[in-house]
């Protein structure tokens, strides 16, 4: 079942621009906090609707857009500590990483910082198509991932993974609503998704 609670949750994370700033907001847990918006990126058989970042692949989905955000470099303190903090982007290329997408070799990342933008071809021992699974294997201390903002700082906030590459961020992309184009709306996911378009995306273009 959709909880329109959820997506309350997440806009006002987006409006906060953390998930600490957000539980403050919502007099909430910042676990709770995270653990809603974390139940946004999955989409499974019999689930109404999910919300997808960057770059979408070519799917039956109905896939509207809300605005754009980027992603930051994180990884475990464990990780971290085994294999030590990289200093520029070129330096990712000797770490093992966590990739969004399904093989876990030749990835470009492509990375806005100082100098401009950079691309570095990266590798690791786990890939996912999942955000969810990516997030679980960069707390696993599998390496260093790419992750959206809010997600990311939440869990950094929150002392569980800690920012790579403090100066670069991925170049912006979308952040979409997707939903099965075979599935007729019912009005409660209607509601869902247009309080997620008028909560989001004004505050999703400027951040």
């Amino acid at each position: 079942m959709i909880d329109l609670n959820d997506v309350v949750v997440f806009a006002r994370v987006v409006e906060a621009g953390s998930f600490t700033a957000a539980a403050r907001l919502l007099a909430m847990p910042k676990t709770t906090v995270s653990r809603r918006v974390d139940k946004l990126y999955l989409i499974e058989d019999g689930v109404d609707l999910a919300f997808r970042t960057g770059r979408l692949e070519d799917s039956t989905l109905i896939a509207r857009k809300l605005g754009s955000t980027h992603r930051l470099l994180c990884a475990s303190h464990d990780y971290l500590a085994r294999y030590g903090m990289p200093e520029r982007p070129a330096d990712l290329a000797r770490h093992r990483c966590v990739i969004a997408g399904l093989s876990a070799s030749g990835a470009h990342w492509v990375l806005d910082g100082p100098q401009g933008q950079e691309t570095v071809v990266v590798a690791g021992r786990f890939a996912a198509n999942e955000m969810q699974a990516v997030v679980e294997a960069a707390l696993a201390g599998f390496g260093i991932a790419q992750l959206p903002q809010p997600m990311a700082d939440g869990l950094i906030n929150e002392g569980r993974l800690r920012r790579v590459l403090d100066g670069y961020t991925t170049p912006a992309g979308g952040l979409h609503v997707l939903y099965p184009s075979s599935r007729h709306l019912s009005p409660l996911v209607k509601a869902f998704i247009d309080l997620a378009v008028e909560r989001i995306s004004n505050r999703a273009n400027t951040a």
